[in-house]
């Protein structure tokens, strides 16, 4: 008798343990999900040439920052270019009418998109790996449909949207606030900080440039996990009417 006590105690303790394994899997997917979209949607933003070229000539055409019309793509290519890391150097050779060349940028410039450069490869380290564990998670919780597993991508989902309201909403009161502190935790130097009067590379991105940039990602992610967050409360109703109904 107490050995059939202590196993079937044995087997309840497993069981709950084996649970409480599947809720922490499907929580830690649904973050790895959340994050998967924001990375990819910044690797989209920084390196796609023509997307980078009618952000700059929307937010800042050549009136305002003093660079050629013609200049445009090669600076949009060199930009995109440096930040999927190609080349060591990020630098802008020009030519004018007149034969003229000379560089577009200072080498302190140079050395901050080299700082860009590098956040951008773990930028895409981290979107291969949460790719891989998001593709895993999602094949397993199709295969098993295990109650725990859903539940805790259910929490998941539920955090994820919670970090991301506290994040839109200090976007929304305090853009600035949130911009600076990015590049604070970001950056180990102070060479984010530039000067319009001086500097080429904050006239082509000024503040309506990031704000506009920052929407774009905002509205990606969000729809992308909106649709998760549909289909996944879809299965777990679902399964809940069905354990109902049985």
């Amino acid at each position: 008798m107490a050995a059939r006590v202590a196993g079937s105690l044995l087997f309840c303790e497993e069981n709950a343990m084996r649970k409480g394994r599947q809720a922490a899997g499907g929580w830690i997917l649904s973050i790895c999900i959340l994050l998967c979209l924001t990375s990819l949607a910044i690797y989209i933003a920084g390196t796609w040439p023509r997307l980078m070229l009618f952000c700059m000539q929307r937010d800042a055409p050549p009136e305002s920052t003093g660079l050629p019309e013609d200049a445009y793509p090669q600076v949009a290519e060199a930009i995109t270019g440096c930040l999927r890391g190609c080349g060591e150097t990020f630098q802008v050779i020009y030519e004018d009418g007149n034969g003229t060349r000379y560089k577009l940028f200072h080498d302190y410039e140079s050395q901050h998109m080299a700082d860009c450069q590098r956040l951008f490869q773990w930028d895409r380290t981290l979107l291969e790996m949460t790719a891989l564990i998001s593709i895993c998670g999602l094949i397993y919780a199709a295969k098993t449909r295990a109650k725990a597993f859903l539940s805790g991508m259910r929490h998941g989902v539920l955090f994820c949207a919670c970090v991301l309201g506290i994040l839109l909403l200090w976007g929304l009161t305090d853009f600035d606030g949130l911009f600076v502190t990015f590049h604070r935790v970001a950056f180990q130097n102070m060479l984010w900080i530039l000067n319009p009067e001086t500097d080429l590379l904050i006239r082509l991105m000024p503040f309506p440039f990031f704000v506009h940039l920052v929407t774009g990602i905002v509205l990606f992610v969000g729809s992308l996990f909106g649709l998760y967050m549909g289909i996944l409360f879809g299965i777990w109703s679902k399964k809940q009417q069905k354990e109902h109904t049985s």
